[in-house]
């Protein structure tokens, strides 16, 4: 197994991130006509479903996921495949449950929510600085993991 990239590897890497950078020049391009922050950050509300879900599934991927799930389904076999199955349910049930107050709201973060809802800012605070502490060890764990790899 060669350890550099062929030209093959090029042509993926680079077409993956023109086609990425393409589809926003063209929704930047299709909307380009005065718009407020909250239209810039919600799409004007006008995208498709596929968009918004290959961002969102792009988003949740990292690079522990992508160098762990082909090693952790080589030494233990397809069982693996049984967590998407649940992760499956686990989206639909928020989208059926959770998705409609949001968007009936037309609320745009959880933060909002709780401000809305217990009408007190240090509920909100509170909120934040759970999200942040759980943010800090998962990304010390998403970039020791592939420094480790990348290192050995």
């Amino acid at each position: 197994m060669s350890e550099t990239f062929s030209v093959l590897d090029y042509f993926v890497f680079c077409s993956t991130l023109i086609f990425s950078a393409l589809i926003g020049i063209f929704f930047w391009l299709k909307s380009r006509k005065n718009q407020t922050n909250h239209d810039y950050l919600m799409g004007s509300r006008n995208l498709s479903v596929l968009p918004v879900s290959m961002s969102l599934a792009a988003s949740f991927m990292s690079s522990s996921t992508v160098l762990g799930v082909p090693v952790e389904i080589y030494l233990l076999g397809t069982q693996f495949t049984v967590t998407v199955f649940f992760f499956t349910l686990s989206v639909l049930f928020a989208a059926k449950f959770f998705m409609p107050i949001y968007y009936d709201l037309k609320l745009t973060s959880i933060n909002k929510y709780l401000l809305r809802r217990f009408e007190a800012n240090s509920i909100r605070i509170f909120g934040s600085f759970g999200f942040v502490v759980c943010t800090v060890f998962y990304l010390a764990v998403a970039l020791y993991a592939p420094a480790l790899a990348l290192s050995s």
